[in-house]
């Protein structure tokens, strides 16, 4: 029972400065500004002051006897926070004899002073000597720029440590008689011995108690104070795991996927993200035939693919310069790039991922590529890149893996290149064996644009020479009875085109599915029910019916955007129409909590008041990650007559179970409405 009186200590001794100081700041603006005749009463004050003064007092008194502090610390803060304790209740005493108002105030400014210099040896005493006084001790640690070079203890475990740990275990505050602000003190452990063996995660304490749940009185750091994050707890258990001694680097430890990412984000975190592009920056790179992507909502980085690889001008890629700081991925694969347009790429300093596939490159076209510091990932597959490529790429003393299949280097066998160069990773073929049957890849549907209002010309097209398309217009998935595709050909409606590709030997490909509106009547007016998101308005509600369809891109100024809102549209036609279909675009992007709406239901109206149902649609909550993609909702139903179409959207409001960040608000994205 006496010991949780002292735990008290760190709750009461606010009490008696918040109230003391607060008189004190009252009585002396009274005192020498204010005019009034009529005084206030601080005995309440005063007297709440010295009781609580008290409280502290004793409740210190007895938790300064469960040890752990430093001496001298702790003698000055324990007989100071007597002397305060005294203090306020002289004070109180002096005031309700009616002392001169002049010695009063002399008093009450010695006393506050002596609260002053209490507090800070009881800031020393819990966060270390100086706390109130000199600047955090906490250095800044500069990481190198090859992250491989780290020391371990040195550069990222005891910065963790230093910042969360440390103050409980310093020379002025031995918590278990545990120092843990020198390499020494880690050697030599605590009161219950060593604090870790290297290799054992079982036999480490300092990582058990981390790993403790918070409600128990053994985790550290204790309730209260700055907990470690999860990923620095991993980081912290992997380091001891795969630890001998203290001395180790980076690169003398075989890292995870998971530590891969933490020392990744560390470093990005020296570096201040470059201006993200503006979303009309990345809308005018369509017209190039390049596709750009912000990664996610909460940063710059952008992914760069090409809309069609086979067509594309490499001369376009000039016009990637102006958001060259910002590109973290660029997919060129299967275009006709060839080694002289590298150049542009040299401008790419934070990108990671290089997809160079079945592109007309050799070793002379990567050495324009030796200078960017965070490639990671560089494929290569289908080039004409020979054994001197290997000399150029092991300058780049980040990158970890290379694709070589389907080069004259892999033709002429790997196995030597990988013990020259083990220190990325080198694939240079597949084994299909592990893959089962063999898949076609889906055939590509190309049509000018989604939406048209009177034709549309739709074309059909794969890669595969000896392969079959099949095709359908109705909405059915495509079978060997479907159609054969032969030419390009017209639609004259809204119509959903599903494909697949068909070869002997060969499993079909997967369907693919594009759906092409033709916008009969146009809409009048259009109400929303909530505003959106002030970072996703585009051209406000207007954007929903200009018939420019938003891309793939969250960020291309075509989207409304709606965080963890359900949303209600009313459309207005301007005079009643006969409507068979109503179609609404939305957008799904995991990475970015971006997710389909869970259902969409339609109504319609002669005169805007009484409703009717015309049509609704459930959408499955998706049971795992999927690509990024434009959904477009045709909802139809039989002719109807009517001047009003409200449509009441839902959106999923949270991110799923399985999502990185379940349960965190959700993003519902909508575009075009059109009516047929």
């Amino acid at each position: 029972m006496i010991e949780l009186i002292g735990r008290f200590h760190p709750l009461l001794l606010h009490l008696p400065i918040g109230v003391l100081v607060y008189a004190f700041t009252h009585w002396s603006f009274e005192y020498f500004f204010s005019k009034r005749t009529d005084k206030t009463d601080f005995t309440f004050a005063l007297s709440i002051g010295a009781l609580s003064a008290i409280a502290s007092a004793v409740s210190g008194w007895i938790l300064a006897s469960d040890g752990g502090y430093d001496e001298s610390l702790l003698n000055w803060h324990k007989y100071l926070g007597i002397g305060s304790a005294v203090g306020a209740v002289l004070l109180l005493w002096a005031y309700r004899t009616g002392s001169d108002q002049k010695l009063f105030g002399g008093l009450f400014t010695a006393f506050i002073l002596l609260l002053t210099l209490t507090g800070h040896y009881g800031g020393s005493l819990t966060h270390g000597e100086g706390f109130l006084t000199v600047p955090s001790a906490v250095k800044t640690v500069v990481l190198p720029e090859n992250i491989e070079e780290a020391h371990l203890f040195n550069d990222l475990v005891k910065p963790i440590v230093d910042r969360k740990c440390v103050s409980c275990h310093n020379p002025q505050k031995l918590k278990g008689e545990l120092l843990l602000h020198t390499l020494a003190g880690w050697q030599a452990g605590g009161e219950n011995g060593a604090i870790l063996l290297p290799g054992s995660l079982t036999e480490s304490p300092l990582i058990n108690r981390v790993f403790l749940p918070k409600e128990d009185e053994l985790h550290m750091p204790p309730s209260g104070k700055l907990q470690l994050t999860n990923e620095e707890r991993n980081f912290l258990a992997w380091w001891i795991e795969n630890m001998r001694d203290y001395d180790h680097q980076v690169k003398d430890l075989k890292t995870t996927a998971e530590i891969d990412d933490y020392l990744e984000a560390l470093q990005a975190a020296q570096h201040p993200q470059p201006e993200r592009p503006a979303a009309q920056q990345l809308v005018n790179l369509e017209q190039y035939g390049i596709i750009a992507s912000l990664q996610s909502l909460d940063d710059s980085w952008v992914t760069v693919r090409l809309r069609n690889a086979a067509s594309f001008n490499p001369e376009h890629l000039k016009n990637l310069r102006k958001i060259a700081p910002t590109i973290k991925s660029i997919d060129v694969s299967n275009s006709s790039i060839a080694d002289k347009d590298l150049e542009v790429f040299s401008r790419f300093e934070h990108v990671n991922t290089i997809n160079l596939s079945n592109c007309h490159i050799s070793s002379e076209g990567i050495a324009r590529l030796k200078e960017l510091p965070s490639l990671r990932s560089l494929n290569l597959y289908g080039t004409r890149v020979d054994s001197t490529v290997l000399q150029l790429l092991n300058k780049l003393e980040g990158l970890k893996k290379v694709y070589l299949w389907e080069t004259p280097l892999a033709n002429a066998g790997l196995e030597k290149w990988r013990a020259d160069y083990p220190q990325f990773e080198i694939i240079g073929g597949v084994d299909f064996a592990q893959f089962g049957e063999s898949r076609l890849v889906p055939p590509v549907i190309v049509a000018e644009q989604d939406l048209f209002t009177d034709s549309l010309l739709v074309e059909l097209d794969t890669k595969a020479s000896k392969a079959t398309i099949k095709y359908t217009t109705d909405g059915i998935i495509p079978n060997e009875n479907s159609p054969e595709y032969t030419e390009p050909f017209y639609l004259f409606a809204t119509t959903e085109v599903k494909a697949i590709l068909s070869m002997p030997g060969w499993k079909d490909s997967e369907p693919i599915s594009s759906t092409f509106i033709k916008s009969r009547f146009s809409i009048d007016r259009l109400r929303a029910s909530v505003e959106p998101h002030e970072n996703y308005t585009a051209q406000g509600v207007v954007t929903l019916k200009d018939l420019r369809k938003g891309g793939s891109s969250f960020g291309d100024g075509r989207w409304l955007g709606y965080l963890g809102d359900d949303l209600t549209l009313t459309a207005d036609l301007g005079q009643e129409e006969e409507i068979s279909v109503v179609t609404l675009g939305t957008l799904a992007d995991h990475n970015a909590y971006i997710h389909l709406p869970r259902s969409i239901k339609i109504s319609v109206s002669k005169d805007g008041r009484r409703y009717v149902p015309f049509q609704d649609k459930q959408i499955p909550v998706a049971d795992g990650p999927t690509d990024v993609r434009v959904h477009n909702h045709l909802l139809r139903s039989e002719p109807t007559l009517a001047r009003y179409i409200r449509i009441d959207i839902k959106s999923q409001n949270v991110n799923p179970a399985w999502h990185p960040a379940p349960g965190e608000p959700c993003w519902l994205f909508v575009d075009e409405i059109l009516v047929e």
